[in-house]
């Protein structure tokens, strides 16, 4: 079951991590972080892809948020300001522009900003 985050735990968040969209935020403080009903992990905050895929030159700028338990993670490209994935080999897929982070708890049907 989801936990919500707190307000003043969302605005540490913020300010660690300024370039994050306010759906993520919203999420974190409405439903919280776990296991989502969709089925995907929702971290507590985000980590660096560097703590799970090790320096790589191409995940620079990503901020992983979640994971599928199978091997890929939900992540957000700071330097682009999109969502995408990382495949279990590492490589970064962007989503387009539109999708946000409901994509990723509700899946592609869902779709909002």
């Amino acid at each position: 079951m989801p936990v919500p985050l707190t307000h003043e735990v969302i605005s540490d968040l913020r300010r660690q991590f300024p370039t994050l969209r306010d759906d993520y935020f919203n999420y974190l403080m409405s439903v919280g972080w776990g296991e989502t009903e969709a089925g995907p992990m929702i971290y507590e905050g985000p980590i660096t892809s560097e703590e799970i895929y090790g320096p790589r030159d191409e995940l620079a700028g990503i901020l992983l948020l979640g994971d599928d338990f199978q091997g890929c993670c939900f992540g957000y490209n700071s330097k682009t300001d999109c969502y995408g994935e990382v495949s279990v080999s590492g490589a970064w897929e962007p989503w387009p522009a539109s999708a946000g982070f409901a994509r990723y708890v509700s899946g592609p049907s869902e779709d909002t900003t």
